[in-house]
């Protein structure tokens, strides 16, 4: 009797990072032999495409689908991937890779292909924004401004992040005042930023929640007062080492669900380091805990 083939489908954000991300099939070959693998690349063309070749790739009995791309491509594909028992591998080619950090998965493209054949399946826990997924991080304020000024930028590198936060806080204003339901438990904020985070990793190496736990049933949720333009570059400095807590304007808390009211205001958030096209005035913020399965180290 032969030996059913593995079948794998990789799909290829092309722009994602430094651009021009391709995977050759000869390449690919010498590490999936063909008497073992079956593979297919597919390449997207436009926001959305991943998705749908994830969703193709389910129907044609993918045993694994495979995001090559960044935070926002794997959000495409591992969305659908919720609950079903098709691992998702991760080809990091992003300008941030936030998530493949977290999971400690190689930059280095043969040590992450290895990955694929040697490693693990882990078990994640899932963020929910109202009905989108997250699996690293999302917010509104600040950090939703960086991101609407850095989608604008061609530079999407280390560089166009680092121009995006300047311009961000040079005309940063308020998001607006904002009711939290946290436990049944109001209280009221207008927050220089609102970040829930899955993973102790946002992009390049940057974090605001270094002792997040992606498996641990909780979201990890900071929320940052208004302050002076001093204490911000402050507070942009501490980022760096990992040291935000110590500001008296920086609160840390664990959840497993929250409401967000805008209390009329509109306000724009970011998913896994993409803006959400539209605005809002409530959010319910929830966890689907270990609901992905991950190939990892």
């Amino acid at each position: 009797m032969f030996e059913k083939r593995q079948v794998i489908h990789f799909i290829v954000n092309p722009i994602s990072g430094k651009g021009n991300n391709f995977l050759d099939k000869i390449f690919l070959e010498e590490s999936f032999p063909k008497s073992k693998y079956e593979f297919f690349i597919k390449i997207t063309s436009s926001p959305g495409h991943a998705a749908k070749f994830a969703l193709v790739a389910i129907t044609e009995g993918a045993d694994i689908i495979v995001a090559c791309g960044g935070d926002g491509t794997i959000n495409e594909i591992a969305s659908c991937l919720i609950g079903r028992d098709i691992p998702l591998g991760i080809i990091p080619l992003g300008s941030g890779n936030g998530l493949a950090s977290n999971l400690q998965i190689p930059h280095q493209l043969n040590k992450a292909l290895n990955v694929l054949i040697q490693g693990k399946v882990r078990s994640i826990d899932v963020g929910m924004v109202n009905s989108k997924y997250f699996f690293s991080n999302m917010g509104i304020g600040f950090d939703a401004a960086v991101i609407a000024h850095f989608s604008q930028l061609k530079q999407r590198q280390l560089k166009g992040y680092i121009k995006a936060l300047l311009k961000t806080m040079r005309t940063y204003s308020s998001t607006g005042k904002v009711k939290i339901i946290n436990n049944g438990k109001e209280s009221y904020a207008d927050p220089f930023l609102l970040f829930v985070s899955n993973s102790n990793r946002m992009g390049y190496g940057f974090t605001l929640t270094p002792k997040a736990n992606i498996s641990d049933g909780l979201l990890d949720m900071v929320l940052v007062k208004k302050m002076s333009k001093l204490k911000l570059l402050l507070f942009g400095l501490l980022v760096t080492i990992k040291r935000t807590n110590v500001l008296k304007e920086v609160n840390f808390q664990l959840i497993d669900k929250i409401v967000i009211h805008g209390n009329g205001n509109l306000f724009q958030y970011q998913i896994d380091g993409e803006l959400i096209p539209y605005k809002e005035n409530k959010l319910y913020i929830s966890l689907c805990e270990k609901k992905l399965k991950v190939l990892v180290p």
